[in-house]
């Protein structure tokens, strides 16, 4: 199953902490999405991310401030 993202707190119920992957900041990181990981809060607005890419099986986050997000993995447990 592909990993479902949203911004700002817009959650589904149930789920503990170990299956959420936060990204809390705007600054160039890296996080790694591993296979118990079913839910990712992007904590800022949609309207700073200029593109979502592919680059693998990475999902790469480009910001209007210039830093790039990188999700490893966020496509590698697709259809599991």
């Amino acid at each position: 199953m592909e990993k479902t993202w949203y911004a700002n707190g817009e959650k589904p119920s149930g789920l503990t902490e170990s299956q959420i992957l936060r990204v809390e900041s705007d600054q160039s990181a890296t996080y790694i999405v591993s296979a118990d990981i079913e839910f990712i809060d992007i904590c800022l607005d949609l309207d700073r991310v200029i593109s979502g890419d592919r680059e693998g099986n990475d999902l790469v986050l480009k910001l209007t401030n210039g830093e790039t997000i990188r999700l490893t993995g966020y496509f590698q447990h697709a259809g599991d």
